[in-house]
């Protein structure tokens, strides 16, 4: 198998984070053959950083969002296999190694990892290393399971056949790829035996936009708002009440209200 591999970084005012996410990269046991970073409309020091470090840059003068960006990143790539890690991640050192086994099958297009959290300062953190990132969950090997591209390797030739990324689309726009891959038996695979790392901690209206967006993008209706209520009664609460993490307790109470809203706004503003 060709393993000559492209890696793009897309980046947004990411000065404080994109050099460790390259040093991941180039620090991988199989190296890559091409290496860019695409800002999109940045405004702070993340262009400065980039060209310090001697990395090809595309410079995008406004912000037109992941779609756009990761559509161009797939077209721009020289190679067929095509890695992403976003600017605010890190990629195992063995990420290339793992994935590129995957890809022994034909029918396979993109293969991704599992994130996880190399802080655990704040109650927040805790939330989003169980609840978001599902930490706590056994090891797994699922097949056909749409796809998160903050950390993952595609094939440019599958992926441009069934269309790319939809450029318009500012969030989702790799569950949406993922589908169409595996609408046209394509398969994507996730294995939790792959590790990206995030370094950082979030908000709590940042951790609830990102579920959200993971999780409930596409509906979120009446009848999911009460599931949602139910499973934070049932399991969120429960898990928290077992660790006596209280603290963690009150940010579950918050996640269904907090899923509504973010439904509701977006609908807004979409």
């Amino acid at each position: 198998m060709n393993s000559r591999i492209s890696a793009y970084i897309p980046c947004h005012n990411n000065a404080q984070t994109i050099k460790r996410c390259i040093q991941s990269i180039r620090e991988q046991s199989i190296q890559v053959s091409e290496l860019f970073v695409i800002s999109d409309g940045s405004s702070d020091e993340s262009v400065e950083v980039v060209t310090s470090l001697g990395v090809d840059l595309i410079e995008l003068k406004k912000n037109y969002g992941r779609g756009y960006v990761r559509a161009k990143a797939m077209e721009h790539a020289k190679y067929e296999y095509v890695l992403c890690c976003d600017a605010t991640l890190t990629l195992e050192q063995d990420f290339i190694k793992k994935a590129l086994i995957h890809f022994s099958s034909e029918n396979v297009g993109a293969v991704f990892g599992k994130v996880r959290l190399k802080v655990k300062h704040t109650a927040i953190d805790r939330w989003r290393s169980i609840y978001l990132f599902k930490e706590k969950e056994p090891p797994h090997l699922l097949h056909n399971i749409s796809l998160l591209t903050g950390g993952a390797i595609l094939k440019k030739e599958v992926t441009l056949k069934v269309g790319n990324y939809n450029q318009t689309l500012r969030r989702s726009e790799d569950h949406d790829l993922g589908l169409r891959l595996n609408n046209s038996g394509v398969d994507t695979i996730s294995d939790s035996g792959i590790t990206i790392w995030s370094f950082e901690s979030n908000s709590i209206l940042k951790t609830m936009e990102r579920y959200w967006r993971w999780n409930h993008s596409e509906t979120f209706t009446l009848k999911e708002y009460i599931q949602a209520l139910i499973f934070s009664i049932r399991h969120m609460i429960k898990e928290d009440f077992k660790d006596r993490d209280f603290p963690r307790l009150f940010i579950s109470l918050f996640y269904p209200h907090c899923m509504l809203f973010c439904h509701l706004y977006y609908s807004i503003v979409r």
